[in-house]
């Protein structure tokens, strides 16, 4: 007797887990984002290390950028729409992991005057267990690549320790990448200007 098989959804090929969208938002878009930093409430950003230990000699070691929430409401609901319609298709194209939430979105500046940086790091629970992770990161560049010089984001594709292989990803303002969170990444000093992006991650349930 032949057991009939359930078709279900097979990846065609192996899966890159990292993609770059291009020209996702265009400029008026944008500049509508852009307008929120001057509203929005910004603090000092910290590892979560630093937040469970209240770590203040650290502070600036790790991670050194300005950091805000962007909630959801009628001003931001566009954005959050057009951020979980992008993000679903490069999780069709890209990952094909089961996905359930969007985490609050994040608007980051590293300042140049302040050698703005993020070590390397992971974005998803190193050690021990829970329910759901982050399972893909995504970021939005907001910034045009001649208003900042350093700052570049480098992420380990391979699982090599050497810093040369890691990957360049190189954005222009508007364009979004993704890649999966528990990739060890991190973005280099900005040494003059300023580095703006919109931070996500998208969340789903971890299998025992």
């Amino acid at each position: 007797m032949r057991y009939q098989l359930r078709e279900c959804l097979i990846p065609p090929y192996h899966l890159p887990h990292f993609g770059i969208m291009k020209n996702v938002f265009d400029q008026e878009e944008i500049d509508r984002i852009r307008f929120y930093e001057k509203i929005l409430n910004f603090e000092k950003a910290r590892t979560l290390s630093d937040i469970q230990n209240q770590n203040v000699e650290d502070e600036g070691k790790y991670r050194t950028s300005d950091i805000a929430s962007m909630m959801i409401d009628q001003n931001t609901q566009w954005l959050w729409d057009k951020i979980g319609h992008i993000s679903a298709k490069a999780n069709y194209d890209l990952f094909l992991y089961d996905i359930n939430a969007i985490e609050d979105l994040n608007y980051l500046i590293y300042h140049g005057s302040e050698n703005g940086k993020y070590v390397p790091h992971r974005d998803s629970q190193l050690h021990g267990y829970r329910r759901y992770d982050r399972k893909i990161s995504g970021i939005l560049m907001l910034s045009d690549p001649s208003e900042y010089k350093g700052g570049e984001l480098l992420i380990d594709l391979q699982a090599t320790d050497s810093r040369e292989k890691w990957k360049k990803a190189e954005l222009e303002k508007g364009d979004v990448v993704f890649f999966d969170s528990c990739f060890t990444h991190c973005v280099e000093p900005v040494t003059e200007g300023k580095r703006q992006v919109i931070v996500f991650w998208l969340h789903g349930k971890n299998k025992l």
